[in-house]
């Protein structure tokens, strides 16, 4: 499935390989956090997006659909930060959303 991936520092690509969730994740670590680049995301086509930040703070959203209110978790490691962005990078919807999402943005 076709995504697109927005990096730390503001450049972005397509993929369809989930195996690019690991060094984006890589980009939260060691350095020090600004208030503009405060995360990375992975967004399909469709408007579904995922964003991780630093803090363990995740944002699952529809960036195009005003009517879909974006919702949120605090995970503790970074394994299962992967795995849930490796979900919305394989389309994996029904399994998004068995997860325990909290509503708002956190």
């Amino acid at each position: 499935m076709l995504f697109f991936v927005l990096h730390r520092w503001g450049a972005s690509e397509r993929s369809k390989d989930p195996s690019v969730v690991e060094p984006l994740l890589a980009e939260l670590d060691g350095q020090r956090p600004d208030d503009e680049h405060i995360g990375v995301s992975l967004c399909l086509p469709s408007g579904w997006c995922l964003s991780a930040f630093a803090s363990g703070l995740l944002i699952f959203e529809n960036v195009e659909d005003g009517v879909v209110a974006p919702r949120h978790m605090r995970v503790g490691n970074r394994s299962t930060v992967r795995a849930i962005m490796e979900l919305l990078a394989r389309g994996q919807f029904e399994d998004l959303e068995q997860l325990r999402w909290r509503p708002g943005e956190g």
